[in-house]
Order: C-alpha cells, then sequence, then structure tokens
C-alpha cells in the first residue's frame, strides 16, 4: 500500500523544473546602497546568471530563478493533445555598482506564463 503515494507524488513532481537562484526580498534586504560590495552580494548568492558593465563605469550583476509545471491535463490520454501545457514563473532581481563597486541600487521582476500546447488552446 505504501506504492500508492510514491507513485503519485512521482507524478506530480514529473511535470516540474526549477532552475537558477530565487532572491528573496529579505535576502535583498540584507544589503545597504553604499555599503555592500558587488563581492559580498556574490559570496552570499553565488556567481549571477548575467553581469554588464555600463558606460559609467558600473555594472549590474542579474540573477534569474524560473520555474514551471506542466498542467493536470497534459498527462491525461488524448485530454492532454487538446488541452495542454504548462503555467511557469520567472523571478529577475538585479543588482547595479557604482565605479567604486559599491551597491547602488536592487530591483526585482516577477512574472507568470501560461504556455498553451494543446488543439484546443491555439488563438
Amino acid at each position: 500500500m505504501k506504492i500508492v503515494p510514491v507513485a503519485l507524488a512521482s507524478l506530480a513532481l514529473a511535470g516540474c523544473v526549477s532552475t537558477g537562484t530565487r532572491v528573496t526580498v529579505a535576502q535583498a534586504n540584507q544589503f545597504k546602497e553604499g555599503v555592500t560590495t558587488r563581492a559580498e552580494v556574490v559570496a552570499a548568492l553565488g556567481q549571477p546568471d548575467s553581469q554588464s558593465r555600463l558606460a559609467d563605469g558600473a555594472t549590474a550583476i542579474t540573477y534569474v530563478h524560473i520555474s514551471a509545471h506542466a498542467t493536470a491535463a497534459t498527462f491525461i490520454p488524448y485530454v492532454g493533445l487538446l488541452a495542454g501545457g504548462a503555467k511557469g514563473t520567472t523571478d529577475t532581481a538585479s543588482f547595479t555598482f557604482g565605479p567604486d563597486g559599491k551597491l547602488v541600487q536592487f530591483s526585482n521582476t516577477q512574472s507568470k506564463q501560461d504556455v498553451r500546447t494543446g488543439l484546443l488552446n491555439q488563438k
């Protein structure tokens, strides 16, 4: 009987994927503008997903976290072909540092995606 909950959990997790570094507001609040350095942010959060050098000598680093899961209809035979899809979220956290290497500003963005792959979902 223990196999049923394990099988159900496996099915539920089979359609999920997550990648990147999620930066919460609580984590970002530990960094102080004009005080925290780029090296301190990287030490706390890990290597960024992207980095840019700006014309004024400032630098920007960005962390991106993507999470997605298939909708339930996707796993139902024949129904998935007609009404399948996936939903996801993207969280982006950007830190800008002045030429002196000190934090100038932090910004974060959240967005949601709804991918419709079923034949009846097309517009």
